[in-house]
């Protein structure tokens, strides 16, 4: 049929995001592809995801279509399934005809991948999806198809991309949910079959309202899988995209919510299960539906295009701090240094098995910094002693690095976190502008306060200092300031007074001297007077301090406001000298790179200031800038040894497994730690008892 050129102008109108042209759905499909819904995606665009979601659903991510498709318009069914697999998943033994217009579930990413082969060959179709041999479990389910290839281009049934079904679901709508941006259990039950309506169990499909492109149950019913590999997204468009590459990825999205889900996880945007869903997962409540539409040059995440790049390799040195810090998690960020790109890391080290986590979608990078609760990272893009111009960004700090949100004030530059402990405001300090404070113009630069809430800026920046740009931080109870580079300067914000520090003879130099520090750090306790940490420029003559002479760098010093130095470091033996120390977010720890001769920075240390030890805790080519965020919990783990019976993690856990059985052997550690005083006690899984 053809649809006129009126109607296509009315629903131009009704969907902004598309430039729709007049379409005519080729009559083979009408008369051979029965059930299925055309959705007019040539040239349009979606932005999957929101960066009001949960992490794994930010940022927000533009995703163009060069083709157009057709989807079912309801889930498949119980009946469809038998009729064309001829089998069932074992959990339907007990069929009763009024089931068979439910949506099928229990079936996994592969039993739906094999379903729209056999439905393509039924229809004397090409199949989409090829692989060399199917691996079963006793109850037919099938958990793995070995060498699988999806064959993009092939006009055969398949699953639906996420990009593909974010498009189609909203069906022109803008907001979180169909009917708005705010939960809504009355509207949702019009549309959807969820936990507050269907009673705990599925029903017949298409008995709730309709969409715009006359799709059923997008919403509600049967959680739907998609094609897609899961990958984190990324801050930049992509055209035709089909997720993240097979090699990258064990996990897969799944979209729409179910019949035992919450109005909350009705959102278009949610990618997820209460779990993270392999391809061999199978749940009483996760189904699917098809969709034919052939795409040559899809793209993935992460591939190796213009803004995306190979960077040096790096490898953890330790991948457990516990038995350091005397804590029960820390997180380290530092910027991997590879050529002209600045990229962002982070190791979590309450990981059961940590790795590095590497954001790509951002290669300028300086000064990362950790929120106080652990979950954000604050970054600039322009360095100590930048003139040029430089924002502060902030997003999630998590295997996603999702919620990109940049400060909306610039320049701006080298964040520091603080809690404001007047109001309780957790925000960031930081300056506009790095210029070297020996200058005249410096006087004139600036240092701001901006509240910070779920990752957020909220409010306009408060300006802290009008006579100068403090980017070593704040004290903790608010009372110093701190900056260095060239002088290490200090002001107490109560008297007003400003201080340069290191000057002879207290630094252990000619009366007199201000030597030129750099990296400026200040400590994250409590303290009258304040402390800070920094590094010289070395003493060519005998330091009366020292009773020797250094190299730049070579040593890190600890000053207070009364130009005391209490503490200094020598870098480790034959590694060079420190670059980049940096306070952690306790006043016992620090963390640093050194630096080679040859101006390289291959690992970094942990250092503990109360007693002047350190150990390396990553290597890599060329690591900058690194900030350590330690639990500030008073509890941790105890040690135990193999033969103890305490220790339960022992091969450590690997995958998703892995994770619960190391969370699981915590728990177990904790319990044996506090079950004199414990009252009562909570087990299980996905059902507590």
């Amino acid at each position: 049929m053809k649809v006129s050129r009126l109607f296509c102008a009315l629903l131009s109108l009704l969907l902004p995001v598309c430039i729709f042209q007049p379409w005519e759905v080729p009559s083979s499909l009408n008369n051979t592809h029965s059930g299925l819904v055309h959705i007019p995606s040539l040239n349009c665009y979606t932005d999957v995801g929101s960066n009001d979601g949960l992490s794994d659903e930010k940022p927000v991510m533009r995703c163009t279509f060069g083709y157009e498709f057709w989807m079912d318009s309801v889930e498949v069914s119980i009946g469809m399934y038998d009729s064309i697999m001829g089998r069932l998943p074992p959990e339907y033994s007990r069929m009763r005809d009024y089931q068979l217009e439910w949506p099928v579930c229990n079936v996994t990413w592969y039993d739906a991948a094999l379903f729209c082969n056999k439905r393509s060959e039924l229809e004397r179709l090409d199949t989409v999806y090829s692989y060399s041999s199917i691996d079963s479990s006793a109850d037919g389910a099938v958990n793995r198809l070995a060498d699988l290839q999806v064959r993009t281009n092939i006009r055969g049934y398949r699953l639906p991309t996420e990009a593909e079904w974010e498009f189609a679901a909203r069906a022109g709508t803008g907001t979180l949910y169909s009917w708005g941006n705010t939960v809504d259990a009355v509207k949702a039950g019009e549309v959807a079959w969820f936990s507050a309506n269907s009673g705990n169990q599925p029903h017949n499909r298409a008995t709730k309202q309709k969409n715009a492109f006359g799709l059923y149950d997008m919403l509600g019913n049967a959680l739907e899988w998609v094609n897609d590999c899961k990958g984190m997204y990324e801050a930049r468009s992509f055209k035709n995209y089909f997720g993240a590459q097979p090699s990258t990825s064990a996990y897969r999205p799944v979209k729409g919510g179910s019949f035992m889900d919450p109005a909350t996880m009705l959102r278009f945007c949610c990618r997820h299960d209460d779990y993270e869903t392999i391809s061999s997962t199978a749940a009483n409540y996760l189904g699917f539906r098809c969709v034919i539409g052939p795409v040559n040059d899809c793209s993935y995440s992460g591939d190796t295009v213009p803004g995306y790049y190979t960077t040096n390799p790096v490898s953890l040195l330790r991948t457990d701090l516990r038995q350091i810090t005397g804590k029960p998690a820390s997180k380290i960020t530092f910027v991997n240094r590879s050529g002209s790109h600045w990229t962002l890391c982070f190791v979590d080290y309450n990981e059961p098995n940590p790795r590095v986590y590497e954001f790509k979608d951002m290669d300028n990078v300086h000064q990362p910094a950790i929120s106080p609760d652990g979950r954000y990272v604050a970054f600039c893009t322009g360095d100590e002693g930048s003139t040029d111009t430089s924002s502060i960004w902030i997003r999630m700090l998590d295997r996603y690095g999702g919620g990109l949100i940049r400060l909306d004030d610039s320049p701006a530059f080298i964040p520091r976190w603080w809690v404001n402990p007047a109001t309780l405001d957790t925000g960031i300090v930081y300056t506009n502008s790095t210029v070297i404070n020996t200058r005249p113009s410096w006087s004139q630069t600036q240092t701001k306060f901006c509240k910070i809430s779920n990752g957020k800026p909220v409010g306009a920046p408060v300006m802290i200092e009008t006579n100068g740009g403090f980017h070593g931080g704040i004290s903790a109870d608010g009372n110093y300031l701190a900056t260095g580079y060239t002088r290490l300067i200090m002001k107490d914000v109560r008297t007003g007074t400003t201080k340069v520090l290191f000057t002879g003879p207290d630094n252990g130099k000619p009366s007199g001297d201000t030597s030129q520090v750099c990296n400026v750090s200040i400590s994250p306790g409590n303290g009258d007077p304040a402390r800070v940490l920094f590094l010289d420029f070395g003493c060519p003559e005998i330091s009366k301090l020292l009773n020797r002479s250094y190299g730049i760098h070579e040593f890190l010093f600890m000053a207070d406001f009364s130009n005391r130095v209490i503490r200094w470091y020598q870098s480790p033996g034959g590694a060079g000298c420190w670059a980049h120390p940096e306070w952690s977010n306790l006043p016992d720890f620090a963390v640093s790179n050194v630096e080679t001769g040859s101006g390289e920075m291959p690992e970094i240390f942990l250092i503990n200031v109360s007693d002047s030890s350190f150990v390396p805790i990553i290597r890599g080519n060329n690591l900058w800038e690194p900030h350590a965020w330690i639990c500030p919990a008073d509890s941790s783990y105890f040690q135990t040894d193999l033969d103890s019976l305490g220790y339960y993690n022992d091969p450590p856990g690997i995958g998703i497994s892995g994770v619960a059985q190391s969370e699981i052997a915590a728990k177990l550690v904790y319990f044996w730690q506090l079950h004199d005083s414990l009252d009562c006690i909570f087990f299980g899984s996905s059902h507590l008892w």
